[in-house]
């Protein structure tokens, strides 16, 4: 069954290049109840888990008489179809058709067309084509030291790109977050260093800041931020007293023009220095404020560098669209390329 696209060709997003990326679709104990249903570059998708560690995605449609699987559920089986009961293994293939008799053959298209899924760092991982690079690691997630603050998914109406491009973006700190940690009265910013390399997009600078809600004065935010690939970004911030926050964000393109951003951060420092929910709470508020922008954003993210106005500190947003042009033009993923001075 050919998979069914919503698409446009004139947004950057319904390029097929990107179908050969990894891209994190939920957290792994969003599946504990039953399957769920995602999108992914238009394509909708069902995933399930039919034991612990073993995860599956596939169109959202029953070869049988087109029911969402996704209604469906678990049982030893496999994925159960709510509207005749046919079951699916993990690999798709027909555990069950009731209508049958006992030791019956199965039809040949009774078969799920599975894609590649993969449970790592909590999250379901889903690459719809042939992936041509693994995984990214992150070795800070399974070393003694770090902890671990989970964050909930959240649905953006706008594109991946306008969302990562915020995220490299230090400039918008101080008019975007003036109510949690910038002030219109430090608008000015430091260039950043970019950096091509084999490995993404390294991005580097040190910004002055408000300090949290109950924090008096301002505080040093050195930033490295890489980019694993166009949609995965690991933002590693240190701080004067040496505390570590690893910020690991996803922004996956559901469609050409909306986005499901998964996050969970890595911290050098204990629970009791900062609670875990007051980390989920204060980047609640930063996302809010953020979404208050973005989802306002043409949709059109411009990769013609000639048709928006640019400045030196936007830099990592120059970069940025330089890459995904050139995967645009390559069609399949590249890397950044060389480094840049």
């Amino acid at each position: 069954m050919p998979l069914a696209v919503r698409s446009n060709p004139d947004l950057v997003l319904d390029d097929p290049s990107f179908r050969h990326y990894w891209f994190p679709l939920a957290r792994a104990d969003a599946l504990a109840d039953g399957p769920v249903a995602r999108t992914l570059l238009g394509v909708e998708l069902v995933l399930w888990s039919s034991a612990p560690g073993i995860v599956s995605a596939a169109p959202d449609r029953c070869p049988h008489r087109d029911a969402r699987l996704s209604t469906g559920w678990i049982e030893t089986c496999g994925l159960v179809c709510p509207y005749h009961g046919w079951a699916f293994g993990e690999d798709g293939t027909p555990s069950r058709i009731p209508q049958l008799p006992d030791g019956s053959s199965y039809p040949p298209k009774a078969t799920l067309d599975t894609v590649r899924a993969a449970e790592r760092y909590g999250w379901v991982w889903v690459c719809l084509d042939e992936p041509l690079h693994a995984i990214p690691e992150i070795p800070e997630f399974d070393l003694d030291g770090w902890r671990t603050v989970h964050e909930p998914e959240s649905a953006w109406a706008c594109t991946a790109l306008h969302l990562i491009d915020n995220n490299i973006d230090p400039a918008h700190i101080a008019y975007v977050h003036r109510e949690s940690f910038g002030t219109p009265e430090r608008p000015e910013v430091p260039l950043p260093s970019v950096t091509r390399s084999p490995d993404g997009l390294l991005l580097g600078y040190d910004i002055e800041v408000e300090g949290r809600h109950g924090e008096p004065g301002t505080t040093l935010r050195s930033t490295r931020n890489r980019l694993a690939n166009p949609f995965l970004m690991l933002n590693r911030i240190t701080y004067p007293d040496g505390v570590v926050h690893l910020m690991v964000k996803a922004c996956t393109p559901e469609t050409a023009e909306t986005t499901r951003q998964l996050q969970f951060v890595l911290r050098s420092d204990i629970e009791a220095d900062r609670p875990a929910d007051d980390i989920r709470a204060f980047d609640a508020q930063v996302w809010d404020e953020d979404k208050a922008v973005l989802e306002h954003c043409w949709t059109d993210y411009r990769l013609d560098l000639t048709e928006n106005v640019h400045l030196k500190t936007d830099r990592p947003s120059i970069e940025y669209r330089r890459w995904v042009r050139r995967i645009v033009e390559a069609g399949h993923p590249v890397a950044p390329g060389d480094e840049a001075s």
